[in-house]
C-alpha cells in the first residue's frame, strides 16, 4: 500500500519533467535560427558578403537547433526508462 503511494506521487513528477523539457522545444526552434541570423546579419554587415553569411548563421541555428531538440528528446526516454526500472 505504501509503494502506490510512492508511484502515484513519482508518475506526475515524471511527467511534469518531460512536459518542461518537451515544452522547450519551439522555442529553441525559434530562438537558434534568430540568433544565427543576427550574427549572420551583423557579419554581412561588417564583411559585404550580403546575404551570404546571414544564410550561413540561419542554417547553422537550425543545425544548432536540430541537435539540440534530439538531446532533449533523448533526455525525456531517459525520464521515461529510469521511471520504469523503478517500478
Amino acid at each position: 500500500m505504501g509503494r502506490n503511494k510512492l508511484d502515484s506521487k513519482r508518475r506526475p513528477d515524471k511527467h511534469l519533467r518531460q512536459v518542461g523539457l518537451l515544452a522547450t522545444i519551439p522555442a529553441i526552434l525559434f530562438i537558434a535560427p534568430g540568433i544565427g541570423y543576427l550574427i549572420g546579419r551583423w557579419a554581412d554587415d561588417k564583411f559585404g558578403t550580403a546575404p551570404y553569411l546571414l544564410i550561413v548563421g540561419i542554417l547553422l541555428g537550425f543545425g544548432a537547433a536540430g541537435i539540440e531538440v534530439y538531446r532533449l528528446a533523448r533526455k525525456s526516454e531517459e525520464i521515461e526508462r529510469e521511471d520504469d526500472e523503478k517500478q
